[in-house]
């Protein structure tokens, strides 16, 4: 029985130490990724979607619509009908992120799909949201090309 215990322990250790060490490693906080100037491009691949949130620890918007996001980053991917990443950048430290998106003002989103760069600040509600995801309505937005394009070689 001790030696079953003692495992059970180790193990819950390991556990507990490999999510720390990949979270501190990866910027993940449950389903949303805190993305910085280091590890954007690294963690967005070519055939991935994801929804960004730039924000402020000052902006109260962005506060207030924290809770919808994770909510929405909790959700099975049928509810979507294709898988959706979600991440957030803090513009107050990651100045070459913002540059490259021209990022604005807070909330600002943006929709990646598949290095095809959608953006949009109107965002009030939950249901607003899971609708405008579920549907693609971020298609109905100019799509960033030339050099606004994020993704440019130029």
């Amino acid at each position: 029985m001790k030696s079953i215990l003692h495992q059970l322990k180790s193990i819950s250790q390991f556990i507990l130490l490999f999510s720390l060490i990949f979270t501190s490693i990866h910027g993940t906080r449950g389903l949303i990724a805190e993305l910085n100037d280091r590890n954007f491009d690294k963690t967005i691949k070519d055939d991935d979607r994801w929804v960004i949130q730039f924000y402020s620890k000052e902006c109260k918007l962005c506060e207030k619509f924290r809770p919808h996001l994770e909510k929405l980053a909790d959700l099975p991917e049928k509810e979507f009908g294709f898988l959706l990443k979600f991440g957030v950048v803090d513009i107050n430290e990651n100045p070459h992120l913002v540059s490259r998106f021209l990022a604005t003002r807070v909330p600002q989103y943006y929709v990646i799909d598949k290095k095809r760069v959608y953006s949009f600040t109107a965002v009030q509600t939950y249901q607003y949201m899971f609708e405008f995801l579920k549907y693609r309505r971020w298609k109905l937005f100019p799509l960033r090309e030339g050099l606004s394009d994020p993704f440019s070689k130029m």
